[in-house]
């Protein structure tokens, strides 16, 4: 084989990987949710963070149920929202509101 059909060859390899990966590859958070999804417990007060393929995997496997709490198991949780300026999480609401801590307004 000649020097250029071997290069040839490894470009469409390496293309045709490329294009198999781009295809295939699912990112674990979305445009949307750039940090994934954020969880308090109320059975034990537990907060906790999933990717967005983790909730995606969660509820294909749970349908219908709240994410289980990595702590205790228990289904009984809430979306939450994690303050931009302490890092403490809080209940979301349909209405925006400042952190219940620090008193933070968020951005968005």
């Amino acid at each position: 084989m000649s020097q250029k059909t071997i290069t040839i060859a490894t470009a469409v390899i390496v293309t045709v990987v490329g294009v198999v990966w781009y295809v295939f590859h699912r990112p674990a958070n979305t445009a949307d949710f750039p940090d994934g999804t954020y969880w308090i417990c109320n059975h034990c007060g537990n907060n906790f963070h999933l990717t967005m393929k983790e909730q995606g995997e969660w509820y294909q496997k749970h349908y219908g149920l709240r994410p289980g709490c990595p702590k205790c198991g228990s289904s009984d949780t809430v979306r939450a929202v994690k303050c931009e300026n302490c890092g403490k999480f809080f209940p979301m609401t349909p209405v925006i509101k400042p952190c219940p801590y620090c008193h933070h307004l968020p951005v968005s």
